[in-house]
C-alpha cells in the first residue's frame, strides 16, 4: 500500500503526544524514507488547530507547520461536500475525510476510529498500528 490517507486523530496523535504518538513518528517516518505516499486533507488541518487551541499560539502554529511536511494536502472541495451529503451517515467529518481519500486515490484509510469508517468505507480501513505492521516486516 503505497498511497496512505491518514484521518485527522493521526496527525493530532503525533502533534498532542497522544498515546499512539510513536505509530504516528513511525508512519512519518516511511514517508521520509519514500516508502509510502501520506495525504490529509484540508480539514483535518482546521481540526488539528481547534484541538490544539489551548496551546500559546507559537507553539500551535509549529506542531501544524510539522504536520505538513512530507503530507500531500487533499483540498476539501465542493464535489467532495456533495458526495458525502449524498451519503447520509452517522459521522458527516469521517465520510468527508472518506471523499478525499477517494479522490486521491488512496489505497488505505489509517485511523485510529476505525468503527465510524465501517459503515460505508469501501477502502480498508487499519489503525496506525495495524497499518505498521502490514508495511513493516516482522522478524520471525
Amino acid at each position: 500500500m503505497r498511497r496512505v490517507f491518514l484521518d485527522t486523530n493521526i496527525l493530532i496523535d503525533l502533534a498532542m503526544e497522544r498515546e499512539c504518538r510513536a505509530e504516528a513518528e513511525m508512519i512519518w517516518e516511511l514517508a521520509d524514507n519514500n516508502a509510502i505516499d501520506i495525504f490529509a486533507t484540508t480539514l483535518s488541518y482546521a481540526n488539528a488547530a481547534y484541538i490544539m487551541r489551548r496551546l500559546p499560539m507559537d507553539d500551535r502554529y509549529a506542531r501544524l507547520y510539522a504536520l505538513t511536511k512530507g503530507v500531500s494536502i487533499v483540498p476539501l472541495t465542493k464535489a467532495h461536500i456533495t458526495a458525502a451529503i449524498a451519503h447520509p451517515t452517522k459521522d458527516f467529518e469521517d465520510m468527508l475525510q472518506y471523499q478525499c481519500a477517494r479522490a486521491a486515490d488512496c489505497e488505505v484509510i489509517v485511523t485510529n476510529n476505525t468503527k465510524d469508517f465501517t459503515e460505508f468505507c469501501s477502502l480498508p480501513i487499519m489503525t496506525s498500528s495495524e497499518f505498521l505492521a502490514s508495511v513493516i516486516p516482522q522478524n520471525s
